[in-house]
């Protein structure tokens, strides 16, 4: 399948998901299965999945405005052994956290916050 393909699948599962459709371990399973579908078709799994999913939490999934601060777990600030075992256990969309989920999950793996 395509990236326009799994973008349209992927803001159907945000819609649905926006609305109460379904719940949010649903829309993370089903966003899970459209990022693996994109490693199988042989795309650009980590840009695709970023342009696929941007504009939400990765972890909350939460629409996040341009006025709202995010942090991106690549931007060097977290040891990469952290940031690998914080990828695994926590994030289903993407790299970008809102600030909420951020401190409470570095806060939680790491022993501080950070701002």
């Amino acid at each position: 399948m395509n990236y326009k393909a799994m973008k349209i699948i992927s803001n159907t599962i945000f819609e649905q998901y926006d609305e109460g459709e379904i719940t949010a371990e649903t829309a993370k399973r089903l966003i899970c299965n459209v990022r693996s579908e994109l490693n199988q078709s042989g795309n650009d799994h980590f840009m695709a999945s970023q342009r696929m999913i941007g504009g939400r939490c990765g972890y909350c999934l939460k629409a996040v405005t341009m006025e709202e601060q995010t942090f991106n777990l690549l931007n060097g600030k977290i040891a990469t052994r952290t940031r690998k075992k914080i990828e695994r256990k926590y994030l289903f969309a993407h790299t970008c956290l809102c600030s909420q989920c951020y401190h409470s999950i570095v806060s939680s793996e790491c022993g501080f916050s950070n701002s």
